[in-house]
């Protein structure tokens, strides 16, 4: 688990475009079927606790239990954040103890998602370093909202978890690949003399919009369903790819030359 332990601070950078809301939602409906809308749920991998805190603010007693200590820092915080009472227990998922009974046991697909991100980073990592920094930024940001389209055909096709499967983890994919790169970017920007209050400032920025139009991802779902909603979001590809092609004529107009 050491990798988790050094990837905490910047897991959920990396995964900022997975649709947590979306599967929150999806569990609250299962559990639902078998009349469970209240009372402790356990979260096996629960990691920063995105998922724990959302089912916490819907009204369950949450358990959120990982063996990443750093991601179990970063869930406290959130809890923190948050005002819940969610309980996080540092313990292996594979063999834990709750000391009770719980009414239902969530894991979710954090730990293919993490090996999907990681994965991604290091391919990121690589390309960033091989090849023109903004041309690895346009990938990335086609690739981010291409998946957004396996997303649109999921929808359509309704109940497929091979496909739901695959889209998921190239969502991942493609998130963990434009974060990196896009980290890279961010780096490049900032002067030595005072990288951490500016890498720190930008990041930030980096996350306004999206942690802004995120809060009512779910209200926009109700108008307009699953499959608009998620041409809408490939469609907010199309401006960040014009900011891309600016970017790179303005800060990198003598490296393009």
């Amino acid at each position: 688990m050491e990798a988790y332990q050094s990837f905490a601070k910047l897991y959920d950078l990396f995964m900022d475009g997975v649709p947590y809301d979306a599967w929150c939602e999806q569990t609250e409906r299962l559990l639902g079927r078998f009349g469970i809308t209240e009372g402790i749920v356990a979260e096996l991998g629960c990691g920063t606790g995105n998922c724990t805190e959302r089912l916490a603010a819907a009204g369950f007693d949450m358990i959120g239990i990982d063996n990443a200590e750093e991601m179990l820092e970063e869930a406290m915080q959130k809890k923190l954040r948050s005002g819940s009472n969610s309980l996080y227990l540092c313990q292996d998922m594979r063999e834990f103890e709750l000391y009770g009974t719980c009414r239902a046991i969530r894991c979710g697909g954090g730990c293919s998602g993490c090996g999907q991100v990681s994965a991604a980073t290091l391919t990121g990592g690589v390309l960033a370093q091989r090849f023109r920094l903004m041309n690895m930024m346009m990938l990335g940001a086609v690739a981010a909202a291409a998946t957004n389209l396996l997303f649109v055909w999921l929808a359509m096709r309704g109940h497929d978890v091979p496909l739901m499967y695959t889209a998921v983890g190239l969502d991942n994919f493609a998130a963990g690949l434009a974060g990196t790169v896009f980290v890279a970017f961010l780096s490049a920007l900032t002067n030595i003399r005072f990288t951490a209050v500016q890498y720190a400032l930008f990041s930030s920025l980096m996350t306004l919009l999206p942690k802004t139009l995120g809060g009512y991802s779910g209200a926009i779902v109700k108008q307009i369903d699953y499959t608009g909603f998620f041409l809408f979001t490939a469609a907010l590809g199309v401006p960040i790819l014009l900011l891309v092609w600016w970017a790179d004529r303005v800060l990198f107009r003598d490296e393009a030359a």
